[in-house]
């Protein structure tokens, strides 16, 4: 089932590349806590699912957080294909969407 999320102005600044029209695909719509890289603090977010991303969405996504992080690319990938998502912040996303119909119910 498709599940989406839209980018904020501050999501757009940062993932625009990686998707002009804004929408992002996820895993599901519901909100996780996970803490990112080496913070302490947990933060909610949502899971980007990789099954529905394009290769070229993919490098950019994982350019971003490597430069952002000073990793490796390489290492970057590998840590999100072994999650099988890539996690973004519900800060960057403005709304939800799912087609889901047990979601509502």
């Amino acid at each position: 089932m498709p599940n989406y999320g839209y980018l904020n102005d501050q999501g757009k600044m940062l993932y625009g590349d990686a998707f002009p029209d804004g929408k992002i695909p996820l895993t599901s719509i519901l909100l996780e806590s996970a803490r990112l890289g080496n913070k302490p603090v947990r933060e909610e977010i949502y899971r980007m699912d990789i099954q529905q991303m394009t290769e070229e969405q993919i490098d950019s996504v994982v350019k971003i957080v490597a430069r952002s992080t000073n990793a490796r690319t390489i290492l970057v990938r590998e840590g999100f294909v072994s999650l099988g998502f890539i996690p973004i912040r519900a800060s960057m996303v403005r709304s939800v969407s799912s087609t889901d119909l047990h979601l509502f119910v």
